[in-house]
């Protein structure tokens, strides 16, 4: 029995808004990172984030304060300090003295 022949076309990238940095993929520390509203311990919490979680970040940011660097995770909506993530986390991301930036 003879199967047919299945082509897969693949896109072309045609810009170069196809080659820019993606969001990096990070993990919390091993006792977990509070998620915070703005990049700050003083503003509200919006989550705990537990151990070992993975999560994407898109853009990191001095806290305000301009004190620590601060990861933005979108898909949570909220900020994470850089001492609560893995090693390289913020590595090649967009960075910005004002949080606001990068939302």
């Amino acid at each position: 029995m003879r199967f047919p022949t299945i082509f897969i076309l693949l896109p072309i990238l045609t810009s170069a808004s196809a080659l820019l940095p993606r969001d990096n993929t990070c993990h919390t520390a091993p006792d977990g990172g509070a998620c915070q509203a703005k990049p700050s311990y003083s503003s509200e919490r919006i989550e705990w984030i537990s151990d070992d979680v993975f999560f994407d970040v898109s853009c990191s940011a001095a806290g305000l304060g301009n004190t620590q660097k601060w990861a933005y995770v979108p898909g949570r909506g909220c900020w994470i300090i850089a001492e609560k993530t893995n090693a390289g986390c913020e590595d090649g991301l967009d960075y910005r003295k004002d949080f606001k930036g990068c939302l």
